[in-house]
């Protein structure tokens, strides 16, 4: 069967919350499943999970620490099975200040027993596991030369504090790259 279980591709800077995404494929139609989710901890911590609300009545683990995370939908009193593809839950996760750049898997697996239909048969799916990249952006140090001339350490996506008068010349440099620009006030770098 062309059955998936597939866990989507994020990317984010450290501080950051993704938004992972837990989809099925042809769903064949089932009653029952029981998810473990699996992430790298010291890297992401899971903040909260969205439900879909298409594989009727969940039961996900309130324990957003437990590592690996479950999740579990389960109609023991379906008369019909849940057919819905596409995203069926969404995770939160927090990039942990400090992460560094890298690919960090989230894992799905479940036991065979887990995974069935109304008529207790097992359903299997293929698993394709996702992933957060991590991209960690370097400070950047502005100099700056005019009436008064200093260096300043700009964090990622934070305005350097700049003298605001006409006839500044400033340079800016990331990660050893260095270019100038002539720029007036606050500015963000």
């Amino acid at each position: 069967s062309d059955s998936k279980i597939v866990v989507s591709e994020e990317s984010g800077k450290a501080g950051e919350t993704v938004d992972v995404k837990v989809s099925l494929l042809d769903n064949p139609g089932i009653a029952t499943m029981l998810l473990s989710v699996g992430y790298n901890s010291d890297v992401l911590t899971l903040k909260g999970v969205a439900d879909a609300g298409v594989l009727g009545t969940q039961y996900h683990s309130d324990d957003y620490a437990a590592n690996p995370y479950t999740l579990l939908w389960s109609n023991g009193t379906a008369k019909e099975n849940f057919t819905a593809s596409g995203t069926i839950a969404t995770l939160s996760f927090e990039i942990k200040d400090g992460a560094t750049t890298g690919e960090y898997p989230i894992t799905v697996t479940y036991e065979e027993d887990d995974v069935y239909d109304i008529d207790e048969e097992n359903v299997a799916f293929a698993v394709v596991n996702g992933k957060v990249k991590v991209n960690v952006v370097s400070p950047c140090t502005v100099t700056y030369t005019g009436d008064y001339t200093g260096t300043q350490i700009v964090g990622y996506n934070k305005k350097a504090d700049l003298p605001n008068e006409y006839g500044y010349t400033y340079t800016f440099e990331v990660d050893n790259e260095i270019w100038d620009g002539v720029v007036k006030g606050d500015t963000t770098v």
